[in-house]
């Protein structure tokens, strides 16, 4: 298997050297230099990671496939489409006339998105399930493959733009993994329907498959609202925000990772139990130092929306008020997941979403009409964060490490630069006023929810 990762990273990286070479070309030099160091970063942590582990059993580490983990296997594929998001983002309104030039073409947009999400999980579902981890890392050389062609097609007929490689990882991504359901399905496993191993694999996609289009249901009316109350202009950035929020928390991740030699220590502290400490002990140290490395890069960002200029510099500000309270909740869903994906339980997150994305329509309905969809956004990042940090908080039943409870205090304090942020750009202090709304919200969804969330097995739902 071993090979086969090293072969994986390496056409990783080619795509996006090749990428940083064709926005450079386009003037977008600087972005395409910082896509190429995120990806060297994840690749030298891939690497570092597989050959430190060896020393502990690497067979057993590797084949059982940890790396590959939910969360993980959603940021590896997409940092570099991410990343162009944070370019077409700081580009101007012409990219979002170009490509976002009304309401259905961005719902469009935004749910491919969310079902190739939904793929390259379920996917990733299929390996251990099957027993077959060893083939994760051909799968996604072959959709780094499937990129560098849709992008040298993009390339060849001068269709080249900043939007081009996000469609392209969007079309690899469908044109990979739907394939690869339909032959482990169908081909491969077709006389053995009653497979143990088949079984465990259904348990764990269904979940994915049946309450994703949920979430995209939600997004839609979502955004025909904000449509309908805002400009299409703020809807653009509503999006692009939210998106730029999740850049921020894969580059965080990133250097976490590649950067901690703690991080080593502690995963390999409690050998008799390799699967829970690596999902659930990792995702405790990229909560706490991803959310200082947030909070660390607060003056850097600053300074890149002084850099960009000052014509600007209105839209990056409300962006960046989604993007902070977006950042620290996206580690909080992480860490939460990461609690039932040990235990194998794909149903309880995915309802745990849905009712966020509930609580998100309720904010945007109630508030948009006051404070515009940048408001709103603000708002419903912020009751986001709020919301995982306090269901996070009643999850009593699971047993929690030592100091792991403290984590939830460090999320908390993560918020107050956020405000402090605000207040310093010049931004009415009425924004507090939906950080407190927010806040109750969320507050009034977790006790409501909180023993159907605990109680919750999938063995109850008749689905």
């Amino acid at each position: 298997m071993f090979p086969f990762r090293i072969y994986a990273m390496a056409i990783q990286f080619a795509v996006s050297v090749i990428l940083a070479r064709m926005l450079n070309s386009q003037g977008y030099g600087q972005w395409g230099l910082i896509l190429a160091l995120s990806q060297w970063g994840y690749t030298f942590f891939l690497l570092w990671s597989a050959s430190t582990l060896s020393r502990y059993g690497r067979e057993e580490f590797l084949t059982k496939g940890h790396i590959r983990s939910s969360f993980t296997s959603r940021m590896i594929f997409f940092i570099p489409g991410i990343a162009v998001l944070i370019i077409i983002a700081v580009s101007g309104s012409n990219i979002l006339a170009n490509y976002i030039h009304s309401p259905r073409s961005l719902l469009i947009l935004i749910t491919l998105y969310s079902i190739g999400l939904s793929l390259s999980d379920t996917v990733q579902y299929i390996f251990p399930a099957i027993g077959r981890s060893d083939l994760s890392s051909p799968v996604l050389a072959l959709e780094r493959t499937a990129v560098l062609g849709l992008l040298a097609l993009f390339y060849k007929f001068n269709r080249f733009d900043p939007a081009a490689p996000l469609i392209a990882y969007l079309s690899a991504s469908w044109l990979v993994n739907i394939p690869v359901i339909f032959i482990y399905r169908k081909i491969i496993f077709p006389w053995k329907k009653d497979s143990e191993n088949l079984k465990r694999y259904w348990k764990l996609a269904k979940p994915v498959l049946i309450i994703s289009p949920f979430g995209s249901l939600l997004g839609w009316v979502d955004l025909f609202f904000i449509d309908h109350f805002g400009s299409l202009q703020d809807v653009g950035r509503y999006f692009l925000a939210f998106q730029f929020s999740n850049a921020l928390v894969q580059l965080s991740f990133i250097i976490t990772m590649a950067s901690t030699p703690l991080t080593i220590a502690l995963i390999m502290k409690n050998r008799k139990d390799l699967e829970k400490i690596f999902i659930g002990r990792m995702q405790y140290l990229s909560v706490t130092a991803g959310a200082a490395i947030a909070l660390g890069v607060t003056p850097l960002i600053w300074m890149v929306f002084k850099y960009v200029g000052s014509s600007n510099l209105e839209m990056y500000q409300n962006i960046w008020a989604v993007l902070m309270p977006g950042c620290i909740a996206q580690f909080s869903l992480a860490t939460i997941s990461s609690f039932y994906n040990a235990k194998e339980d794909t149903w309880t997150p995915g309802i745990i979403g849905v009712y966020r994305a509930v609580i998100s329509l309720l904010l945007d309905i109630a508030l948009i009409p006051v404070f515009g969809a940048i408001g709103a956004g603000i708002a419903t990042s912020t009751g986001t964060l709020f919301y995982y940090v306090l269901l996070f908080w009643k999850l009593k039943k699971f047993e929690l490490e030592p100091g792991a409870k403290s984590i939830f205090f460090r999320i908390l304090l993560c918020v107050l630069p956020a405000i402090l942020v605000k207040i310093l750009i010049g931004v009415s202090y009425s924004y507090i006023a939906i950080f407190a709304t927010a806040f109750l919200l969320g507050l009034f969804a977790v006790v409501t929810l909180k023993n159907t969330m605990i109680n919750y097995s999938p063995e109850q739902s008749s689905v």
